[in-house]
Formats: C-alpha cells, structure tokens, sequence
C-alpha cells in the first residue's frame, strides 16, 4: 500500500518538474527548484471482520525553490488535491544559508484495502 502512493506521488509530482526524490536530493549541489516526499504515518480505518478495510497515509511534500514560490505552490496544491490528496496544512519557511524557499504541504491519502 505504501509503495503505490509512494509510487502514485513519483508520478503525480513528476508532471510538474523532473527534479522529484523520495526523502532527500541526492545532488551534491542541488537546483534551483526541486520537490522531495516522505511518507509519515499509516492509519488504519474502518473495521470490518477484524481488518482494516482502509489505510490513510499522511505524507509530507517539500518543495524547495529559490525562486518566486507562489505560483508553484499552487500547481502543486492542485495537482495533490486534484489526485485524491487531502491537505491538512501547507508551512512556508525560508532557509537563510542555502537561499531557499521551503515550502512543505502536509496531506494525506485514503486507500481501500485490496482482496
């Protein structure tokens, strides 16, 4: 279940830039804009016979850019909200010493369980 959003995220973020990673970019010097994901918590949801009939993974996107954010951040809003993602919460931060703004949108996903 975890590998198909983790997968579905690849996919989804990947139509907005080509510079997408699970948890960290692996450049030595990063560019300019760039988009990382973590998977956070796994809920399970409705019971039924014993077993969770659903998961809901809550996951973080990272967006770093060191330019102009906004209209990014809206692509990015929609895109997650247009594929099933709920968001909960977006933070802007800005990181002084590498001159990036991180935007991080807090969402998360509900899956049926498969038989």
């Amino acid at each position: 279940m975890l590998m198909e959003v983790n997968e579905k995220l690849f996919r989804v973020l990947g139509g907005i830039t080509d510079h997408v990673w699970e948890l960290v970019c692996p450049a030595e010097r990063p560019p300019d804009e760039y988009i990382v994901y973590n998977s956070g918590l796994e809920v399970p949801e409705d019971f039924g016979d014993g077993k969770a009939q659903a998961w809901t993974n809550h996951i973080q996107v990272h967006l770093y850019t060191v330019k102009n954010y906004k209209k990014i951040k809206k692509i990015i809003k929609e895109t997650l909200e247009t594929n099933g993602f709920t968001i909960s919460e977006i933070e802007r931060m800005y990181d002084k010493e590498g001159g990036y703004f991180h935007i991080c949108f807090s969402c998360s996903i509900q899956e049926e369980r498969e038989e």
